[in-house]
């Protein structure tokens, strides 16, 4: 069985897409699973274990681009991004049969016009349950799968992960690793908010802080919030999607907004996570889990969304983030995590 799967983008959406490569290789064992990423994705998608090769693009109408797609001939093709782009890229790609989302489900209605297979998803449903329902449906498979995998890593990478845990003033605290940013402004917390909460936390328990960044941007907000913190923190460097899964696996703690390093998370069954929504649904985009804890802030206009709200990108203040006060935010996360200790 060959089969192609057409995510390109983005790195939160792809990793929540990892459930179906354990699906397809618990009923297939010997499946052979290529993957079209953009560019900017190749190398997290090219670290899962399960997908043999990666066809990566800037330009899908690249001519070059186009032939490799087109070298192989497949058993199913999965356009699991539903937009035009991704349809295009299955227009050329060759395949018996071309699988993606219904009327109902699509991104964008031209895909459609790609597609012979049409599956209709329930949309209230975890994100990661809706990829794995279109897969079910096609193959007429319900079977249960857990996502156990780690992504790939250099042995080096986990020699620089032991170095770190090792040290003596980390050892013996709870670790919790903050991942406070999104590409999306208005995905993120008011910073004194934050500030309050992460200090409520530092006051009661004794915790060490890892901090994660992914732009120069938000490097430059993680020392301001290290400066805070200096006796208990450390500023990760920028690393590949393995390093920091396999990193994360030693924690106790990971207290994201919805981004890629909370999706990245979600199949560490030891490791606990809150997440922290606004203008996405938890229900949807939550990773699942007695260990996932979600806290949804409120939108002052009263504005309603299934999934996430049309005015993510545009909104002019992010308030259903900004108005989250760090003090609620600590008592939600201490109910969750620390209930059965005493301050």
């Amino acid at each position: 069985m060959n089969i192609l799967i057409v995510k390109t983008s983005s790195y939160g959406d792809i990793i929540q897409t990892f459930d179906v490569l354990c699906y397809l290789k618990k009923i297939f064992p010997e499946v052979n699973i290529d993957w079209v990423a953009s560019k900017k994705c190749f190398d997290l998608v090219k670290s899962h274990p399960y997908v043999r090769k990666v066809y990566y693009f800037d330009n899908i109408f690249n001519v070059k681009f186009i032939k490799k797609i087109r070298k192989n001939k497949y058993d199913v093709i999965f356009d699991l991004q539903g937009n035009c782009k991704s349809g295009i890229i299955t227009f050329f790609s060759k395949g018996l049969d071309k699988v993606g989302f219904s009327y109902k489900n699509i991104a964008e209605w031209p895909n459609l016009l790609f597609t012979n297979f049409k599956v209709e998803v329930d949309c209230i449903k975890n994100i990661r349950e809706q990829y794995l329902e279109l897969i079910k449906k096609y193959f007429n498979k319900n079977i249960l799968v857990e996502n156990d995998v780690l992504l790939k890593i250099l042995p080096e990478e986990k020699k620089e992960i032991d170095d770190i845990l090792n040290n003596k003033n980390i050892k013996m605290k709870k670790k919790i690793l903050i991942a406070p940013y999104s590409k999306w402004g208005n995905k993120e917390m008011d910073k004194t908010s934050l500030l309050t909460f992460l200090k409520k936390i530092d006051s009661c328990f004794d915790v060490f802080y890892f901090f994660v960044w992914g732009n120069d941007e938000e490097k430059k907000k993680s020392f301001a919030l290290h400066d805070n913190f200096k006796k208990n923190s450390i500023i990760l460097k920028k690393s590949t999607f393995g390093f920091l899964q396999h990193f994360i696996k030693n924690l106790d703690i990971v207290i994201s907004v919805d981004s890629c390093i909370l999706h990245l998370s979600s199949n560490l069954k030891n490791v606990k996570l809150l997440g922290i929504f606004g203008p996405t649904s938890k229900e949807v985009y939550m990773p699942i889990g007695e260990n996932c804890f979600s806290y949804q802030g409120i939108c002052p206009r009263k504005i309603r969304y299934k999934k996430r709200c049309s005015y993510l990108r545009n909104c002019k203040d992010g308030r259903c983030m900004k108005d989250i006060k760090g003090e609620e935010l600590f008592y939600f996360f201490k109910s969750c995590f620390f209930s059965s200790e005493k301050n």
